[in-house]
C-alpha cells in the first residue's frame, strides 16, 4: 500500500475514533497506540495501517509466518523469507521442474494466501479463532481438490505424505 493511501486511510480511523462530527478540536482521549493494542492489554485493537497491509497480512504476521512454515516442511524446501507477496509468489517453485509443475506450486500458494485472507476475516467479523494447523490443512485440500484434475491417479494421503511425488505425475498443460 503506497504511504499515501496508508496516510490518508489512518486519518480516516482517526476522525471515526475522535472527530464525532464536531468542527471543532478534536481530543484525542486515548493515545493511538493504546489503541492498536490487544484488548487483552486495554487496549481495541485497531490495526494500525502501516502495520496491516499485505505483506503483514500473508507474510510476516505471526499466523502468515507458522503456516508457510509448515508448508514449507510439508513442500521439504527451505524457508523463504521475503516480506513482500510478489516476489514470495516469484520465489514459490521449484528450480528445474517443469513449468507445468510450478504452475501447481503456484496453486498451492494461493490456496494458502486464500486461507489465510478467509481465517482473517473470519476473526475480524465474527470473532473466531485462528489456528494455524487449521488453516494449512484446509489450503491443502483446497490445493489438492485443484491439483487432482492434473494428476493421475493422485489421492489425497498421497497429496498429504508426500507431495513432491504427487507432482511427477502433473500433465503437461
Amino acid at each position: 500500500m503506497s504511504a499515501i493511501v496508508v496516510k490518508e486511510l489512518v486519518k480516516l480511523q482517526r476522525n471515526f475514533l475522535w472527530n464525532w462530527g464536531s468542527e471543532g478540536r478534536k481530543i484525542a482521549w486515548v493515545s493511538w497506540n493504546k489503541m492498536c493494542q490487544p484488548r487483552e492489554e486495554g487496549g481495541l485493537r485497531m490495526l494500525g495501517m502501516r502495520r496491516f497491509n499485505t505483506s503483514h497480512l500473508f507474510c510476516t504476521c505471526r499466523v502468515a509466518w507458522l503456516v508457510w512454515a509448515k508448508c514449507y516442511e510439508w513442500m521439504r524446501l527451505a524457508t523463504m523469507d521475503h516480506q513482500e507477496p510478489k516476489k514470495h509468489f516469484a520465489s514459490f517453485k521449484v528450480s528445474g521442474a517443469k513449468d507445468s509443475v510450478n504452475l501447481m506450486w503456484a496453486c498451492v500458494w494461493i490456496a494458502v494466501v486464500g486461507k489465510i485472507w478467509k481465517h482473517r476475516n473470519i476473526r475480524i467479523f465474527i470473532g473466531g479463532r485462528i489456528d494455524h494447523n487449521e488453516i494449512f490443512d484446509l489450503a491443502q485440500l483446497k490445493a489438492w481438490s485443484w491439483i487432482k484434475f492434473k494428476t493421475q491417479g493422485v489421492c489425497f494421503p498421497d497429496w498429504c505424505l508426500e507431495p513432491m511425488v504427487c507432482m511427477k505425475f502433473v500433465k503437461n498443460l
